[in-house]
C-alpha cells in the first residue's frame, strides 16, 4: 500500500514536496522511516533520530487540503493532543486509520548545542540558519537530474499564475518602440520583420524605456537575413549541425551584452549597476548543496548571466551534453534560479511582497529555446516554473526571443536602485565563505562535454609522495574533493584533514566509501589496532581496521567510513534513546580498552563515530599507549584542550605524573555530560558520568564497573518523571569479553516507577 509522507524540520516547516512510500501491512513506523530515508537518499540521517506525527481533525493534510499545507503547519501545537500526536516506532502503519491520501509528518531533529559546537549539522551550527531554505539538494555529485526538482520543491505551474507574473509576461511580450531617427527610413519600415518586433503606433514614445536603440535595430535586422540566420543550421554529412554556445552568442548574446553595457550603468557606490557575464564566468558567491548527506559549496556558472547589483536576474544554459545524455544543463539553470528566488523573497526589502521573478533560459542543441519564469506564491516555499518556447531556427522565433531579451534589459534598467540588495548578497557570500573555511567544505561540478568527453574534471587532494598512485596500485580509487563543471564548481564542505582520504575498492560495484589514513611517523595507531584486532571477542564499540598499505614514509590504514558524533545530527533534544545508546557505547568501548590495558588519551566527540544503527565506535589511536595497569603513570601531555583531565596540567606548562587510564575516565565523563547527554537521558548514566568527573583521580570509578550502573535503554526514565514506553528488560550481551565481579550476568529488576534495574 501507499503511505504519504511530508518531511518537516524541528519547527514543523515543510522540506520539499510530499512523497509516497510503499509499505506492507506488517510495516511499523520504524520500517517506514528506513524506507523514507532510502527513497530520499538521506544517508546523513539516522532513522531513529526522526519522529513521526499524525495530524487529526482540522490539521489533517491530504490531497484536499494540500494547497493549505504551509498554513496548517504554522498552526500546529504539539501539546494539542486533539489535533496532532506522535506515533510510536512499533505502531503498525496499517493500524493508524489514515484516510485516503492523508500525510504523515516525518520530523527532523533539532541541532543541539554543546561546548564543542553543535551536536549535529556543521552547516546550520555556524551558517545563519535562515539561509537553510536556500540550500540545494542533488542525488548525484557534479550534476543535476530531473528527480532533483522533487528534492528542491520546484514544480511546474499547472494553475492560474499570480497577477505579478502575468504582468511580467506581458512586459516581456510588449513590442518595442521605433527610434525616432528610424521612422522615416522607408527601407527599414518595409522589412518583413518590422511589424513582428516593433510597435507601429504613432503615439508619443518619449520617456519610454522600451524604445529600441540603434544597436538593437541593427541586431534584429540580422534575423531577416536567411543566410545569416542559418549559419549554424547547415548540414554536416547529411545531418544538421548541433546548436552550440558559440551559435547562441553570435545570434543573440554578443549584441545583447553590448546593448546592456550601453545603459547609464553606475550605482551609487561607483560600481556597475547591471553586469553582464559571457562564457562560463562564475557567479559572485557560492551556494550550499547537499548530496547524499554531505554538504558541498557550489559556485554556479552560466553561459550567459545578467546581474543587477550583484544579484543574478537572468541565467542562460546552452546544452553541452551529447544528444543521448540527460538534459543536465536544463535542470541546473532552473535549480540555480530557484535558490535565487527564495533568497530574494526572504531577505530583500524590495521583494517583501514575494513578487521576485527570475528568468532561466535553456537552449537545446536543436535550436529550441525554453524560457522559464521562476517565482513563489504567497505563504509557500515552493518555487513554480512557467515556460515559453521559441524555435530560433527561423526568423520569427529569433525575433520573439530577442524581443523578450531587450524588454528584460529595459525593465532591469528601470528598477529603482536598492543598495540593500548588494549588502544582502555580500552577507550571503560572506556567510557561506566563513562556514566553508571553518569546515573545509567540499565542491560540486562538470566540464563542457564534447563529442568524446562525458565525465567531469575532478581535483583530488594533492600529495607530494604519490599517495593516490600507491592506493590505486592496491585496488583503491580516491574519491575527489572537487569537481569542476560547466554548471559550477562542487566542493565538499566538511573536508577530511589532508592526511585522510576517502576511497573505495575498485572492484566494489556499490563504491562503498572507506577511509585511507596516512599514519604519521611515531604514531602508535597501527600497532594498537593490530593488537586489538587479535583479541577475541572483539568489541563492537572499537573501530575495526581493514588492512594496511605501505607508503614511502610509513603506511596507510584502511578503515570503515562512519559519522562523527561531533558533526552529525543523530537525535533531537527529546530523543533520549539515541543519546543513551551512544553514551553507553562510549562507556563500554573505553572499558574494553582499559580491560586490555590500552589508554586512548584523546577521548573527545570528534574521535567518536557511529554507524546507521547508532552504535558508537571509538577511533583515532594515534597517541594511545599500552600500560601495565590503571596505576601506571606518565608525564607526557596528550589530548585536546577542553577534554583533558585537570591533573594533566596545561599543554604549554609542566606536566605532572598522572595515570592515563584515570585521565581517560575523566574525558569520558566530560563527553557524556557536555556533549552526548546534555541534561537528558538515563539518570544512572548521568550519575556515573558525574563520578567520572571527580577532581581526585582515585575517586573515579573504573569503567569496567559499568554493569553495576547499566539500565537497558528501553527502561530509561526521562527528565520530568515521564516514562518511556515500557519494554521487556534485557541484559547486555557480553560481547566485550568482560564478566561482572561474580562471573554471572547481572540480574535486572524492573521497578514499578521507572523500569530501572535495582
Amino acid at each position: 500500500m501507499e503511505t504519504w509522507v511530508l518531511l518537516v524540520d524541528h519547527k514543523f516547516r515543510a522540506i520539499g514536496q510530499s512523497f509516497s512510500v510503499n509499505t506492507t501491512v506488517q510495516d511499523n513506523i520504524g520500517e517506514l522511516r528506513e524506507k523514507a530515508l532510502k527513497k530520499l537518499l538521506r544517508t546523513d540521517l539516522a532513522a531513529p533520530s526522526l519522529t513521526v506525527w499524525k495530524t487529526k481533525g482540522t490539521k489533517i493534510i491530504d490531497e484536499t487540503t494540500f494547497e493549505r499545507t504551509e498554513e496548517i503547519l504554522r498552526s500546529i501545537d504539539v501539546d494539542d493532543n486533539d489535533t496532532i500526536e506522535e506515533v510510536r516506532s512499533m505502531a503498525k502503519v496499517a493500524n493508524l486509520g489514515l484516510s485516503n491520501g492523508q500525510h504523515l509528518l516525518m520530523r527532523l531533529p533539532a541541532v543541539t548545542s554543546s561546548e564543542d559546537g553543535a551536536l549535529g549539522d556543521p552547516i546550520t551550527s555556524k551558517l545563519n540558519t535562515a539561509y537553510k531554505d536556500l540550500f540545494l539538494y542533488a542525488h548525484t555529485k557534479g550534476k543535476f537530474i530531473e528527480d532533483d526538482f522533487h528534492l528542491n520543491d520546484v514544480m511546474v505551474e499547472n494553475s492560474r499564475v499570480p497577477e505579478f507574473v502575468q504582468k511580467y509576461e506581458e512586459m516581456l511580450c510588449r513590442k518595442r518602440k521605433v527610434p525616432d531617427e528610424m521612422r522615416s527610413a522607408e527601407t527599414f519600415m518595409g522589412q518583413a520583420f518590422f511589424k513582428e518586433y516593433f510597435d507601429c503606433s504613432t503615439e508619443d514614445s518619449s520617456g519610454s524605456s522600451h524604445i529600441a536603440d540603434l544597436l538593437e535595430v541593427l541586431h534584429v535586422m540580422t534575423f531577416s537575413s536567411v543566410d545569416g540566420l542559418n549559419l549554424w543550421n547547415i548540414l554536416d554529412n547529411g545531418k544538421r549541425r548541433l546548436f552550440k554556445e558559440d551559435d547562441a552568442n553570435w545570434l543573440f548574446f554578443f549584441s545583447f551584452a553590448r546593448h546592456c553595457r550601453s545603459f547609464p550603468n553606475i550605482a551609487s557606490d561607483g560600481t556597475p549597476k547591471i553586469t553582464v557575464k559571457l562564457g562560463q564566468e562564475q557567479w559572485p558567491f557560492k551556494l550550499i548543496i547537499q548530496v547524499d548527506g554531505k554538504y558541498h559549496t557550489y559556485k554556479p556558472r552560466s553561459d550567459f548571466l545578467v546581474l543587477k547589483l550583484d544579484l543574478p536576474r537572468v541565467a542562460v544554459a546552452v546544452n553541452s551534453y551529447p544528444p543521448d545524455k540527460p538534459a543536465v544543463d536544463h535542470h541546473r539553470v532552473i535549480l540555480q534560479g530557484a535558490s535565487i528566488v527564495r533568497f530574494a523573497n526572504t531577505f530583500l526589502d524590495a521583494y517583501k511582497e514575494r513578487n521576485f521573478v527570475f528568468v532561466a533560459i535553456f537552449i537545446g542543441d536543436t535550436g529550441v529555446v525554453i524560457r522559464y519564469l521562476l517565482y513563489q506564491k504567497e505563504g509557500s516555499q515552493r518555487v513554480y516554473r512557467k515556460k515559453q518556447t521559441f524555435d530560433v531556427s527561423n526568423t520569427v522565433g529569433c525575433l520573439r526571443f530577442a524581443l523578450e531579451l531587450y524588454n528584460l534589459s529595459s525593465a532591469l534598467n528601470d528598477e529603482s536602485e536598492n543598495e540593500d540588495t548588494k549588502r544582502k548578497v555580500k552577507n550571503l557570500a560572506a556567510s557561506v565563505y566563513e562556514v566553508s573555511k571553518g569546515h573545509m567544505l567540499p565542491t560540486f561540478g562538470k566540464t563542457k562535454c564534447g563529442e568524446d568527453q562525458t565525465e567531469p574534471n575532478v581535483r583530488r587532494k594533492g600529495d607530494d609522495g604519490g599517495a593516490n598512485e600507491q592506493l590505486e596500485a592496491c585496488g583503491y580509487e580516491v574519491v575527489p574533493d572537487v569537481l569542476e563543471t560547466d554548471g559550477g564548481t562542487w566542493e565538499l564542505i566538511s573536508k577530511l584533514p589532508p592526511h585522510i582520504l576517502t576511497v573505495y575498492r575498485r572492484n566494489n560495484p556499490n563504491k562503498t566509501e572507506l577511509i585511507a589514513k596516512h599514519v604519521r611517523e611515531g604514531s602508535n595507531e597501527p600497532d594498537i589496532l593490530k593488537y586489538l584486532h587479535t583479541i577475541r571477542p572483539q568489541s563492537p564499540h572499537i573501530i575495526s581496521f581493514i588492512e594496511t598499505i605501505p607508503s614511502i614514509t610509513t603506511e596507510w590504514l584502511i578503515l570503515p567510513k562512519l559519522h562523527s558524533i561531533g558533526d552529525q545530527i543523530l537525535m533531537n533534544s527529546g530523543d533520549v534513546r539515541s543519546r543513551v545508546e551512544l553514551g553507553w557505547g562510549l562507556v563500554k568501548g573505553l572499558a574494553y580498552l582499559h580491560e586490555h590495558k590500552v589508554a586512548h588519551r584523546d577521548i573527545k566527540p570528534h574521535n567518536l563515530v557511529c554507524d546507521g544503527d547508532l552504535r558508537l565506535q571509538i577511533i583515532d589511536f594515534d597517541v594511545a599507549i599500552k600500560v601495565q595497569d590503571e596505576n601506571t603513570e606518565i608525564d607526557e601531555y596528550r589530548g585536546t584542550k577542553g577534554w583533558t583531565a585537570p591533573e594533566m596540567g596545561e599543554e604549554e606548562g609542566p606536566t605532572p605524573m598522572y595515570s592515563p587510564i584515570k585521565a581517560d575516565r575523566w574525558s569520558c565523563g566530560r563527553v557524556l555530560l557536555r556533549h552526548i547527554m546534555v541534561g537528558k537521558g538515563d539518570k544512572r548514566l548521568s550519575k556515573f558520568a558525574d563520578q567520572l568527573l571527580a577532581n581526585d583521580p582515585r575517586q573515579r570509578p573504573s569503567l569496567r564497573e559499568w554493569r553495576k550502573w547499566f539500565a537497558p535503554v528501553s527502561n530509561v526514565l526521562e527528565d520530568g518523571g515521564k516514562e518511556s514506553r515500557p519494554r521487556q528488560a534485557m541484559t547486555e550481551v557480553d560481547a566485550e569479553g568482560m564478566k561482572p565481579p561474580d562471573g554471572k550476568k547481572p540480574r535486572l529488576v524492573v521497578t514499578e516507577r521507572g523500569g530501572q534495574p535495582s
